[in-house]
């Protein structure tokens, strides 16, 4: 179909352009191109340490942008990058002049427009740079509490008017994410509700996970003062506030993790940034850094082959084993540390290694050992981050013909279908 094929391809430009987009804001954020490299290649595949035989844990902690499924997600994303950037300049003074805050309203009333969620987590963002200015400074930063105020408007404004005040399907429900991961992790999707603990247990899998995608920025910890930029504590917070939505909302059709899709790209350039800062100050040599990740790839494959921890579990399996192979992820984080710390050796270059390690454990290691010996020992399940395949029943014969005669008999604001969680007043 011309208009369908036209639909998908618009995504290429989009993507092109994102990619551009973010780029230009890691490289201002960190100054320096390796890092903005970093930031980019972190975004494209992001993804949670993967220590299991079969299912990828990871594939219920994320959505990326760059998803052909989510066209307008990719749109809202697109209009939202230019938001950021003009915020990183505007709030750590670098311009003053009245074009740049017009060109970021114009930018957020498109945001509105196309993917309105983009904007509470910007507000989350705003409000905690409000906080730690007058925390730090002692006075009201006023770019940061004006850009603030024109984030809430525009929320308002499609919440109440756009949207109509309709909940699109979204309630509060925490931990649903967590709950349905359980289910495809045991082999009980829909069947069995979890019972708290397991629950907790895999809302602690998955911070576990996240935490190992973006530890590299701890590295910022070498120079605290870098923490308190502006930029920094912007994208944090919009970060922790898009974690927070996925782990406190739930949707029939997991649309809480829009919030994720719209802050991860910006953890993953604080991530960079913290990595870039903390590997310079110790002046490591590319050849030491490839061996750390190498050492952290090496560790994530055998804990996999060592543990044998195969999802979905077996019938009767217990689901504590999927404990196991992040249990011992953490075990041997903490004995490093504890060795670091009591042998004297815990000098700058041995803890940024350490750091590089373990971020290598997290996206590198989960996609280098899809292709190692051993990596899909079972078969794997259908996850939720994938589209299942069109039976060939479900589109019977004249489906096409029909469709194109109703949009030729059809007004432009005629609704003709939605899905049942779009219906009005839900």
């Amino acid at each position: 179909e011309p208009l369908v094929l036209l639909f998908r391809l618009g995504m290429l430009p989009m993507m092109f352009a994102l990619i551009v987009l973010l780029a230009m804001i890691a490289r201002r954020l960190t100054g320096s191109r390796p890092a903005a490299l970093l930031a980019i290649t972190g975004t494209l595949f992001m993804t949670a340490p993967n220590l299991y035989l079969g299912v990828n844990i990871g594939t219920f902690t994320w959505r990326g942008f760059q998803s052909w499924t989510g066209p307008t997600q990719t749109f809202g994303a697109l209009l939202f990058a230019p938001v950021v950037l003009l915020l990183v300049d505007l709030l750590e003074r670098r311009r003053r002049d009245v074009g740049g805050w017009l060109l970021l309203g114009v930018f957020m009333v498109a945001v509105m427009g196309a993917k309105a969620t983009h904007l509470p987590p910007l507000a989350a963002g705003l409000a905690a740079v409000v906080v730690v200015e007058v925390i730090r400074r002692r006075r009201i930063p006023r770019p940061a509490l004006a850009a603030l105020g024109m984030t809430v408007a525009c929320s308002l404004f499609a919440q109440v008017i756009l949207f109509g005040g309709a909940r699109q399907g979204m309630t509060v429900d925490p931990l649903s994410l967590l709950r349905r991961a359980w289910g495809e992790l045991t082999g009980h999707a829909g069947a069995v509700e979890p019972p708290p603990p397991s629950v907790l247990g895999v809302t602690a899998l998955y911070v576990l996970c996240l935490a190992v995608a973006w530890c590299g920025i701890l590295g910022l910890l070498c120079r605290p003062r870098l923490l308190l930029r502006p930029a920094v504590v912007l994208l944090l917070g919009m970060g922790a506030a898009c974690v927070a939505a996925v782990l406190l909302l739930g949707h029939p059709h997991l649309g809480q993790l829009y919030f994720f899709g719209a802050g991860y790209p910006y953890l993953m350039i604080v991530t960079a940034y913290g990595l870039s800062v903390i590997v310079r100050r110790a002046r490591m040599p590319l050849r030491t850094i490839a061996y750390a990740a190498g050492a952290g790839v090496t560790t994530a494959y055998l804990i996999r082959l060592l543990c044998d921890v195969r999802t979905p579990l077996r019938p009767g399996q217990p689901d504590t084993v999927l404990y196991l192979p992040y249990a011992v992820l953490l075990s041997v984080a903490v004995l490093v540390a504890v060795a670091l710390v009591t042998t004297g050796r815990g000098g700058l270059r041995a803890w940024a290694f350490t750091l590089v390690a373990f971020a290598a454990v997290g996206p590198p290691a989960a996609w280098f050992t899809r292709v190692l010996p051993g990596a899909e020992s079972v078969p794997v399940a259908r996850t939720f981050g994938e589209v299942p395949p069109v039976a060939v029943q479900a589109v019977p014969l004249g489906a096409l013909e029909a469709g194109r005669w109703l949009r030729a008999h059809s007004d432009p604001d005629d609704l003709v279908a939605t899905d049942t969680h779009c219906r009005w007043g839900q």
